[in-house]
């Protein structure tokens, strides 16, 4: 089924109506949310992993329409799981997550890939400065950390490019711009309910937003791994489209009205 915009909108909206019921922040947990499609392999791993790391509390794995047994290993695993009935993408699977920590009380949340990118020991890293309200949002940075990360040139180039943009327009020192290991607070998780968030690839535009929400940044350093899918999100055409595809996210992120996050 084509995933037109239209009807990202119209699941997404409706998730929404369904998760979005307690705006309040009302327990002291944190919330690990794990975007996922057909992970089969790496997923039952990694989910043990992240158990065993403080300070994980709560884990809820959005499936992103797989066609294989996602869903049935993270709940075996104990996962909460949310599964959109088709492939919406994976900024669409974040703002789910983001919209049940919202609605359930969450105080903090983390992004960890489910393909096994990221390393789950580092959830305490992220989340320590967010915790103690240095800022409002840390991004992990593979390019601070004393493991080295081989990646694609092209990737590698798209990403020099896009930290020199977001330097420029924000004048935050982002190494690693198109990092999805993050942690953010409340305040931080509602700007990915707003109109207008990108559904798609919300990575170097996603800053740019967090700058004009008037949000803190700090980057901390993350050890990541070469993903191990068949056919993995930024390799080969898929590389060039998401390089092209942040490009133009970026040129509407300046176009579009600030955004204004309101308080709870």
């Amino acid at each position: 089924m084509a995933k037109s915009s239209g009807f990202r909108f119209f699941l997404t909206a409706f998730s929404f109506r369904v998760y979005v019921r307690n705006p309040v922040s009302t327990v002291s947990k944190n919330l690990i949310i794990v975007p996922a499609l057909n992970e089969e392999p790496t997923l039952a791993a990694l989910l043990a992993k992240a158990r065993r790391c403080r300070p994980v509390d709560d884990i809820v794995v959005v499936d992103d329409g797989s066609q294989d047994r996602t869903s049935e290993i993270a709940r075996s695993a104990g996962a909460i799981v949310l599964k959109h009935p088709v492939n919406l993408g994976y900024g669409a699977s974040l703002q789910t997550g983001i919209k049940y920590a919202l609605s359930h009380g969450y105080p903090t949340a983390v992004f960890l890939d489910g393909d096994g990118q990221h390393e789950p020991e580092d959830i305490a890293t992220l989340l320590a400065p967010v915790v103690s309200a240095e800022c409002d949002v840390t991004i992990g940075s593979r390019f601070l950390s004393e493991t080295r990360y081989r990646m694609r040139l092209l990737k590698w180039v798209g990403g020099r490019v896009f930290s020199l943009i977001v330097r420029a327009l924000t004048s935050i020192p982002v190494t690693d711009p198109t990092s999805g290991a993050r942690a953010l607070n409340r305040r931080a998780m509602r700007l990915y309910t707003l109109d207008g968030f990108p559904d798609e690839f919300p990575d170097a535009n996603a800053i740019i937003l967090y700058h004009r929400a008037g949000l803190r940044v700090k980057e901390v350093p993350v050890r990541m791994y070469p993903s191990t899918k068949r056919r993995p999100m930024h390799r080969g055409l898929n590389v060039v489209y998401y390089v092209f595809n942040v490009f133009f996210s970026i040129l509407i992120a300046l176009l579009q009205e600030g955004p204004v996050i309101e308080k709870e």
